[in-house]
């Protein structure tokens, strides 16, 4: 079975090695790629090689200053949650476990004319919900024209119990 692809989309993401066989391509921007049922390439990895995903570019500053942004590599179902996950533990590492602390905002710069013609950017900030998927709502907007800012709760209160004090035969770590 053979299958034509882009060349950008050829790097094997499912494994270490590249498994992915190329022939010579018929035309300069697509590449042949050779597969069967028995190879270790199979097609659900291979629908896996072929799905949506895009970098998204997170602003971060206002939780770590020492930071600017973090860029994730995702894919188009995810949601909010799972990235403010990623960012939280994976990419920044923070020791606050709590993901009900952060929320995501969605920055959308609008530009029109004004009666002078001169071009006025409006800017409009939106707070998702865990639920809405991020690269869907850029889809929407012209190039350049969002981003995306992680924020952390204000007034938010971090409690430490000491679980000791409560039920003394209670050991946690």
């Amino acid at each position: 079975m053979q299958l034509l692809l882009p060349c950008k989309q050829l790097k094997c993401s499912c494994c270490c090695n590249n498994t992915i066989s190329t022939s010579p391509s018929p035309s300069p921007s697509f590449k042949l790629l050779n597969f069967n049922k028995h190879s270790p390439t199979s097609f659900n990895n291979l629908q896996q090689l072929n799905e949506f995903r895009h970098h998204l570019r997170i602003y971060t500053n206002k939780v770590r200053p020492d930071t600017d942004y973090k860029t994730l590599y995702i894919s188009q179902n995810t949601t909010t949650n799972e990235i403010i996950r990623l960012l939280v533990w994976e990419k920044l590492r923070l020791q606050l476990r709590d993901l009900n602390l952060f929320y995501l905002l969605m920055e959308i710069r609008t530009s029109t004319r004004n009666s002078v013609g001169l071009v006025e950017i409006r800017r409009n900030i939106i707070q998702l919900d865990g639920n809405s998927n991020p690269l869907e709502l850029q889809k929407c907007q012209p190039e350049g024209m969002s981003r995306f800012i992680l924020g952390m709760e204000n007034n938010a209160i971090l409690v430490r119990v000491h679980d000791g004090e409560i039920c003394p035969q209670a050991i946690f770590d």
